[in-house]
């Protein structure tokens, strides 16, 4: 495991450890009834969310499944985009992680066109087209 990696699983473990205590965090209503104090409060969330969306995404374009797992179990988005628009089921792909775009999907990933078109090996494609649900025109 190179250094990048093992930096990145501690620093994970170490942000999972800390949801337990999620008033310190800022994500739950505190003793009095009411959500925090400001704009700083809202912050910390968004921060924090926005850190566990990253990591599901450098985790799917690893391969790591045990990680994905483990953020998908504490309840990370499972679509959660970056700047480009990419989801961790798009990095899952464009790497050939079979087992990580089969857990992606279980947990309800949705599938893009994009997604299968990038797809190089048969099996993902599969996968995708079986997934894969056209949005609903509404009239």
């Amino acid at each position: 495991m190179n250094r990048f990696k093992k930096i990145f699983f501690l620093m994970t473990i170490l942000f999972l450890n800390l949801s337990n205590y999620s008033n310190v965090l800022g994500m739950e209503d505190d003793d009095e009834g009411y959500a925090g104090q400001g704009i700083l409060y809202e912050e910390k969330r968004l921060s924090l969310r926005a850190f566990w969306e990253d990591c599901l995404r450098l985790a799917a374009r690893d391969g790591e499944e045990g990680l994905v797992g483990n953020l998908l179990g504490q309840r990370v988005n499972v679509d959660a985009r970056d700047a480009d628009r990419n989801t961790p089921l798009h990095f899952a792909v464009k790497n050939n992680h079979e087992d990580i775009v089969e857990i992606l999907l279980d947990t309800g990933a949705r599938v893009r066109l994009e997604d299968i078109y990038i797809a190089k090996d048969k099996k993902i494609r599969l996968l995708l087209q079986k997934a894969y649900k056209p949005k609903q025109r509404r009239d």
